[in-house]
């Protein structure tokens, strides 16, 4: 009897080393891999944090069914604050599809153009508009397509993002951001006296600045939480019923408004919150290179170092869309003009309705200055050792 315990004892004993030893192993793999208190734990435990919460998001977006707000593995993140170099290579921004998000009166036609002559001086330029004359055709090719597509090398316009999903090659975004109620103001102004889809929905010559700019909302938020399928016969259904029952919603559906209702009724305010939130997280990761619209020469040359393409000697001489503020209240003089932009951003700024309507945007552009000067710190430190 005591032969037979003490054969099972060794059995047991024989099975147990194995996972002693697993278990020991990974004790002291663990150990030794505990970052030194004395050696930066705080950005390890924020980065940590910071994915965990990522990961929680992204879990609330698929229970939404906001699935398409999901970064795409092939896009690039900053160029200047990526922390992989290894992974995103300079070459692979060279080399990548570039999406140049085009946010309405920030100097987006002048970066058309540039970008036109840039690839092409002959004026036969390999790239595509996406843009609210053309958004639902281009994403129902797309659609019908499929997700692992030969791009064109650049796509431009209002409503580019998410162009990226239908390749699996290197693709980058970039945009250029105005300050919020400038930007409205100027829209304003530009539907004062043309007619382009995005003066459709509210005649600027009928309605005063605060209705306009409520009706335009947070024009940059819907352009980054827009789903390419709105924009195919998919959701044509919905659309109807939506415009039927929207008293502003004419005859006329441009893409830009087909995309403000249906966000309207997928999303609920807290949604949208949630959908912002991951926004700010992901600005840096969605894009390559963001500027402003106040720093066009700080611009051209980020732009220029990321994509090795001579941004400051051919963009500088472009200068479109420099319009006239006299139809609403400006003489041709520029000084007059600055007090009148000055005068209207403050009665805008001023007004909780008008805040309401471009919260998000007001948030996100906080958020791009910051990001703005941590590039530029990156641009000029590089400069300055020479790479």
């Amino acid at each position: 009897m005591l032969s037979y315990k003490i054969a099972k004892v060794s059995q047991w004993v024989k099975l147990a080393i194995p996972v002693l030893v697993v278990v020991l192993y990974f004790i002291v793999n663990q150990t030794t891999n505990i970052p030194n208190p004395k050696m930066k734990t705080t950005t390890f435990v924020v980065r940590t944090e910071k994915q965990q919460e990522q990961r929680q998001t992204e879990k609330l977006l698929h229970r939404f069914h906001f699935t398409w707000l999901i970064k795409s593995p092939n896009v690039l993140p900053n160029y200047f604050t990526r922390d992989d170099t290894t992974l995103y290579t300079d070459q692979a921004y060279v080399d990548a599809t570039i999406g140049f998000i085009h946010n309405q009166k920030s100097g987006g036609t002048t970066t058309k153009s540039c970008l036109r002559t840039l690839l092409n001086p002959e004026g036969d330029s390999p790239s595509q508009g996406v843009t609210n004359g053309n958004a639902l055709r281009v994403f129902t090719d797309l659609e019908e397509g499929g997700f692992n597509q030969t791009l064109h090398k650049v796509f431009t316009g209002s409503l580019v993002f998410g162009i990226c999903r239908y390749t699996t090659r290197p693709c980058s975004y970039f945009t250029i951001l105005r300050d919020p109620y400038e930007r409205v103001i100027s829209a304003y102004n530009l539907c004062h006296l043309t007619g382009t889809h995005q003066c459709k929905i509210k005649n600027a010559t009928a309605v005063p600045l605060k209705e306009w700019a409520i009706n335009q909302g947070s024009w940059f938020f819907r352009q980054l939480a827009q789903n390419p399928e709105f924009f195919t016969p998919k959701y044509d259904d919905m659309l109807r019923k939506l415009a039927d029952a929207d008293p502003d919603t004419g005859t006329e559906i441009p893409p830009w408004w087909r995309n403000a209702l249906i966000l309207n009724e997928v999303m609920t305010r807290e949604q949208k919150d949630v959908v912002l939130d991951y926004i700010l997280d992901n600005l840096e990761s969605w894009f390559a290179v963001i500027g402003l619209t106040s720093e066009t020469e700080t611009n051209y040359k980020l732009l220029e170092h990321v994509y090795k393409l001579p941004f400051t000697t051919v963009c500088e001489s472009l200068h479109k869309n420099q319009r006239s503020y006299a139809k609403v209240g400006a003489s041709s003089d520029d000084i007059s003009k600055e007090v009148l932009v000055a005068k209207m951003r403050n009665e805008l700024a001023s007004d909780d309705e008008v805040n309401e309507a471009l919260r998000y945007d007001i948030v996100i552009f906080r958020k791009v200055q910051e990001i703005f000067k941590k590039q530029v710190a990156v641009y000029d430190r590089k400069k300055s050792e020479g790479i």
